[in-house]
């Protein structure tokens, strides 16, 4: 029992010990001479701070370091993390970080005994002024950052490592590294455009990805494609730090004879090119718009501001009571506004003056919602509608521009020839999503 309640007072003397150490060490007139004697001590010192695990809290690059030699003593024993404050001992002396000794349920895995009530004041002294440097070193980055705040920075780090995005090349370097790596020894193999200005791209049908890079900065984007069964995902992400805090919108249109679908978003950051992974955002191109030679035809046009998008504020207008307000009443060349529940099927539409019947209809699938519009009258029909589907959420936006299909009436599980693939997330929290519908009398122009 001696043993066990002199350990806390052993681990407080040592910890005191190295605290005066510390404070010895900065503020000593000795070590200050030492600093000044000759040139070799000082280069000396400057080469093992640069190499150093911690310091003092009041001194600057040019002072006196205290090397740790097994920093490991800084670690949460349990999960081997840097220890946070504010850090716990139990009655052996044995420390663990706050959400270890959560998850412990405050019984202390070396010696049973209770943990996570005793502070230990000298430990977290000492990781408040220990200092090291970023993870990051090798990639430029020359803070040195107190150990209790060492992941705080590292997240945030702009030299975070970013790969170069063609699967044969190894170099690994900051964004900007990378920008000039690409530039000089794969310039061949992206695609050069300028911010603010339309870039047509030409997309195979299984062709994986388009690597681009911006005339100025040199920032490197890459447009994924992959091939689902009702068509391509498509999308653009930037290769800079994730904890960038820069974002940069784009418009991404695809077309085909008088349809089109068209994603307003904002690129995604990611640190290098990785095939399967799920977008946030991503349009969703049905296979028909791939013509006879299996070539997509893009627009995409990527600015340097967050972008806006232009969807008009309207107002609910008003209901036809015809069938007993089952039909939502329209009228052609305007906007109609729908709220549409996640799991709904359909929503009728009848127009004011005619009373042609058009159906909104909607499927759910893995990758989020399909919809269309069609309209019931007889398939010989030669008369067309066109529509405009547009669906927002905060700042992002997918649209389609297309013909209504002709059909006999509702029929559940049928694969239409052109639709609005809307990702999941675009439904609120509510499971609702807005969308502004607007059919016309006659084809409509793709405005492209």
């Amino acid at each position: 029992m001696a043993n066990n309640t002199s350990a806390p007072g052993n681990l407080s003397e040592m910890t005191q010990m190295l605290l005066k150490d510390l404070k010895s060490m900065c503020s000593s007139p000795s070590t200050k001479k030492r600093r000044t004697a000759g040139q070799d001590e000082e280069e000396e010192q400057q080469a093992a701070a640069s190499k150093v695990i911690g310091g003092c809290s009041n001194c600057d690059r040019g002072s006196n370091f205290l090397a740790l030699t097994d920093p490991d003593l800084l670690d949460c024993p349990i999960c081997f993390n840097n220890l946070t404050i504010p850090v716990f001992q139990c009655l052996n002396g044995h420390l663990a970080c706050s959400s270890c000794c959560i998850k412990v349920r405050n019984k202390c895995p070396s010696c049973s005994s209770t943990i996570g009530h005793n502070r230990c004041r000298p430990i977290e002294k000492i990781i408040e002024s220990v200092k090291t440097t970023c993870q990051n070193q090798k990639y430029g980055c020359t803070e040195m950052v107190f150990r209790c705040k060492k992941r705080e920075h590292e997240d945030m780090c702009v030299y975070a490592p970013c790969s170069c995005p063609l699967p044969d090349c190894e170099f690994v370097g900051s964004s900007k590294k990378l920008s000039l790596h690409f530039s000089t020894n794969h310039s061949g193999s992206a695609k050069r455009f300028c911010y603010n200005c339309s870039i047509p791209i030409a997309l195979e049908l299984r062709q994986k990805s388009v690597i681009l890079q911006e005339e100025q900065e040199g920032t490197i984007y890459i447009l994924n494609n992959w091939v689902q069964n009702l068509g391509n995902v498509i999308d653009v992400c930037c290769i800079a730090p994730i904890s960038s805090k820069r974002g940069l919108s784009y418009d991404l249109i695809a077309t085909n004879g008088g349809r089109s679908v068209k994603l307003q978003s904002f690129s995604e950051h990611v640190c290098g090119w990785v095939e399967h992974t799920s977008p946030k955002n991503f349009l969703m191109v049905p296979r028909d718009f791939f013509g006879s030679c299996g070539q997509l035809k893009l627009e995409l046009r990527i600015s340097e501001g967050p972008g806006v998008v232009h969807a008009n504020v309207l107002s609910l207008g008003h209901f036809s009571t015809k069938h007993s307000g089952s039909a939502k009443s329209f009228c052609y060349n305007c906007s109609i506004p729908i709220s549409l529940e996640l799991q709904q099927k359909s929503v009728i539409l009848q127009e004011e003056q005619e009373g042609t019947i058009f159906i909104l209809n909607n499927g759910v699938q893995n990758l989020g919602n399909v919809i269309n519009v069609c309209c019931v009258v007889p398939i010989s029909s030669k008369r067309g509608f066109s529509y405009d589907l547009l669906a927002t959420n905060s700042g992002r936006s997918v649209k389609l521009q297309s013909s209504a299909e002709h059909v006999w009436g509702r029929v559940e599980h049928t694969t239409p020839k052109s639709f609005l693939m809307v990702p999941s997330d675009f439904f609120g929290s509510r499971g609702q999503l807005n969308l502004e519908l607007h059919i016309s009398q006659s084809p409509g122009v793709v405005h492209a």
